[in-house]
């Protein structure tokens, strides 16, 4: 395949785990089985009510999200302040992103903008237990 006949997303939106280091949980389970004592599945800890989240808005989608529409490269940047930096790279002539190309391909960038943000809301949808795009 020389191209993609659709464009891809990516996001970057953590959420949050168990508070627990790998290796505890490694050492507890060797002890347990050790001793013969293996868990049913319906005795482990279920996951926290917390975790099982239906309200994540549609208007914020974490710090980074990327839209790569072929040799087209699109960063939704979140800044700290709550605003959002977009940076629009064309990757043929220029792999290394460093010329970002936002204020030349404003036709571009507007229509990936719009692609990447509806992709974002399908995926909140989906995180909050509806139908994904």
């Amino acid at each position: 395949m020389t191209s993609r006949p659709r464009p891809l997303g990516f996001w970057d939106h953590t959420i949050g785990g168990l508070g627990v280091k790998s290796g505890d949980l490694l050492e507890k389970l060797a002890t347990e089985q050790a001793a013969g004592k293996i868990q049913p599945a319906s005795e482990v800890e279920p996951i926290p009510a917390a975790q099982l989240r239906t309200d994540y808005p549609d208007t914020t989608f974490g710090k980074h999200a990327a839209w790569l529409d072929n040799d087209w490269k699109l960063h939704r940047i979140e800044t700290k302040a709550g605003g959002v930096k977009w940076e629009l790279y064309n990757l043929a002539i220029d792999r290394a992103e460093s010329k970002d190309m936002l204020a030349a391909e404003p036709q571009r960038a507007g229509r990936m903008q719009s692609e990447l943000t509806v992709w974002l809301k399908s995926v909140v949808n989906s995180l909050n237990g509806k139908d994904y795009r």
